[in-house]
């Protein structure tokens, strides 16, 4: 993965700590979730074991962000938001298949 890449994912994860309102917290997690469905992109280059750990610390901050968030939500807020926590894991185990995937495809 290109140093670009897991910075745009460090930028994405402090969006959604700094979002101070319901919109704009839904906002960043929505595009948390997008640049984690970009990672496995091949583009990127290759996922290091660093990089796959380093997403994870990430994810799981938003993660953390997300379930202190809840208890302020309505009830069809809270059912998106917590679709978001399983699609971020879900995003997280792709990109960690494509690593080792990419680890054993002949170049």
């Amino acid at each position: 993965m290109t140093p670009d890449a897991l910075t745009i994912a460090v930028e994405a994860a402090n969006r959604v700590s700094l979002a101070d309102n319901g919109r704009d917290f839904r906002e960043a997690v929505r595009h948390f979730r997008h640049v984690l469905s970009a990672m496995p992109d091949e583009s990127l280059g290759p996922v290091s074991p660093d990089d796959v750990r380093r997403l994870h610390r990430l994810a799981d901050e938003v993660i953390e962000h997300i379930e202190q968030y809840l208890p302020q939500t309505n009830m069809l807020d809270a059912r998106n938001l917590v679709d978001a926590i399983y699609q971020i894991r879900g995003l997280l185990e792709e990109t960690a298949r494509y690593r080792l995937t990419s680890m054993v495809r002949p170049s």
